[in-house]
């Protein structure tokens, strides 16, 4: 599929039209529609929404319009008071007694919204607009709110996680993010929101130590990719010293979640699409080898590659993911191993095993697919040229960073790529994010989300983790065009058609979207040999070079005459910025 990024027409109506609506107003005055309606909200779900919400989402989102004009009744006096003023305010509210935030709740979130706006307009020039504070009065009750991309959700969170930090038990947040840039992104963005009120804000970052993790887990908000946030609950989880902890300070005793609201950005690809990848930490088999014969290996994969024929030898069912020998191929291994049984244990892993993670590697995995073969970083297991193996994430398409695969299926993969095979691990610990953010997950006391797209699952939504979803109207009418799908009979001719319509559109900036490695390098060559200019086009996909890249890539992505093809690695909260970002 192709995305155009903006067309650049000359009329400036038109450009003002076809924008994306942003978080920015250059006046304190309400939204437009707002003001022509007499002051009055005028913000309302079309009848599609309605018929898709349930009456709790219904409600909720009436409770969220009338809260909204509340909020804005308070503005006038939030906006006379000084800075000082307003930080005092916040110490008041989170001094207060719990049983007076109970029992005065409707007042005590007003007036955090209420600070919070002012705090988002004094410090970055944004005054959340009235569907922002709809969003995050639904985030603040626990729900999932909807909001359409371009719609500021990352500014919407921002007065739910102050309510959090001040009202909670725990009297803190976090803010969860699909990656460590977008969490680094929001800690220096609208994290300076929550400092400028006299918050502390913590980025909880891959490379930190336990002593800089720790520190960042005791702040009032917190950023985080749900990756970090999984493994250091796990770390915690097999902890025998409490030094070794980071997520909580004691070992034993009274189980206390770590946090008061844990809200999860992108919760469409977070709870729905990972909800049920495992997240695994592994150690090394005492016994070193694990039983695993680096000969064993490689006969196995000669075998699988040469001599095993699909349908013939064994059965591959793509759409289930299975693989199963035949009559013939068992009788055909047993020969070639000079054994009864290919599954029988005797003292080494069995023949059967090693043939079907051979099989596995060969069929199931693929090359700039699944996984990279990438040079070693300091203790990765890499062979003579200093190479290993790098798995890659299926939706987003970038290296899962000490992630390898399990039960022998690791080194069958390295074996298939010439590697030296590497030790066997076994699992210590693992949890998945359906159970890290369920219902009665470890995380946080209430959990809420926010995403682009969730009407579609709110079923889902509802029952596993109890989030009932709110859409929330976007602040503008839309002006983007949404064409039909076009559908073709073979790739070929789809690629061909993609690369004609990328052609049409030149000059303006062109996205083009691809589902793997392989189809952004194979769509980036064919629009190279079409294009008069083929250093136009840039690549971004989990290649290392091209990874490595991907701030000039994404900066320069919006640039007059520029083509970006891209896997969805870049897809989760970057902002492309139409002329290019001049930052860069």
């Amino acid at each position: 599929w192709i995305l155009s990024l903006l067309a650049c027409w000359p009329s400036v109506r038109a450009l003002q039209c076809l924008a994306p609506t942003t978080t920015t107003t250059t006046t304190r005055t309400a939204p437009l529609f707002a003001q022509q309606q007499q002051g009055a909200l005028a913000l309302s779900l079309d009848a599609k929404q309605a018929q898709e919400m349930t009456p709790r989402a219904c409600s909720l989102f009436d409770e969220a319009l009338e809260a909204v004009k509340r909020i804005n009744a308070l503005e006038e006096s939030v906006e006379k008071m000084s800075d000082a003023e307003l930080r005092a305010r916040v110490k008041e509210l989170r001094a207060g007694k719990l049983s007076e935030k109970e029992a005065m709740k409707e007042r005590y979130l007003d007036e955090t919204f209420a600070v919070a706006r002012e705090a988002g307009w004094r410090v970055l020039g944004q005054r959340a607009f009235d569907v922002q504070l709809i969003g995050g009065y639904v985030m603040a009750q626990g729900g999932l709110a909807e909001m359409a991309t371009g719609e500021g959700k990352t500014l919407a969170a921002v007065a739910p996680a102050l309510h959090a930090a001040l009202t909670s038990i725990e009297k803190n947040a976090v803010v969860v993010t699909a990656n460590d840039y977008l969490a680094a992104r929001d800690a220096d963005g609208v994290g300076q929101i929550f400092r400028f009120l006299g918050l502390t804000v913590g980025l909880v970052e891959g490379d930190a130590d336990a002593e800089e993790k720790r520190d960042a887990y005791k702040a009032d908000v917190v950023y985080a990719s749900n990756q970090q946030l999984g493994f250091d609950y796990l770390r915690d989880q097999l902890a025998y010293d409490p030094n070794e902890l980071v997520m909580k300070d004691e070992l034993k005793g009274k189980v206390v979640k770590p946090f008061g609201l844990c809200i999860v950005d992108e919760a469409d690809s977070i709870l729905i699409d990972e909800a049920r990848t495992p997240l695994v930490i592994s150690e090394k088999r005492k016994d070193g080898g694990g039983g695993l014969n680096p000969d064993a290996l490689v006969a196995a994969k000669d075998t699988a590659m040469s001599v095993l024929a699909k349908n013939v030898h064994y059965t591959f069912d793509e759409k289930e993911n299975l693989i199963d020998l035949t009559e013939e191929g068992l009788s055909e291994c047993k020969e070639i191993f000079r054994v009864d049984d290919l599954f029988a244990w005797k003292g080494e892993t069995p023949w059967g095993l090693l043939l079907m993670n051979a099989l596995k590697a060969k069929e199931q995995l693929e090359r700039d697919r699944d996984y990279v073969v990438k040079e070693a970083a300091s203790g990765e297991q890499k062979n003579d040229e200093g190479a290993a193996i790098a798995l890659l994430d299926a939706f987003t398409g970038r290296e899962l960073v000490g992630r390898r695969y399990a039960d022998g299926l690791q080194q069958a993969v390295e074996v298939k790529e010439g590697l030296k095979p590497s030790p066997t691990t076994k699992t210590a610990a693992s949890i998945t994010f359906q159970s890290f953010f369920g219902r009665d997950g470890p995380l946080a006391s209430k959990v809420a989300a926010m995403t682009g797209t969730a009407l579609s699952e709110a079923r889902e939504f509802r029952e596993v983790y109890g989030l009932e979803t709110v859409a929330v109207p976007t602040n503008l009418p839309v002006g983007r065009r949404d064409y039909p799908d076009a559908v073709y009979r073979s790739v070929e001719a789809k690629f061909n058609a993609a690369a004609d319509e990328v052609c049409r559109s030149m000059p303006r900036p062109v996205l083009v979207g691809t589902t793997s490695l392989d189809d952004s390098e194979t769509f980036a060559e064919l629009l190279r040999a079409k294009l008069k200019d083929p250093s136009r086009v840039q690549v971004l996909n989990a290649k290392p070079e091209n990874a490595y890249s991907e701030s000039r890539i994404v900066a320069s992505a919006g640039r007059l005459g520029a083509v970006t093809v891209a896997t969805n690695m870049a897809g989760r909260g970057t902002d492309v910025v139409l002329g290019g970002d001049p930052k860069e």
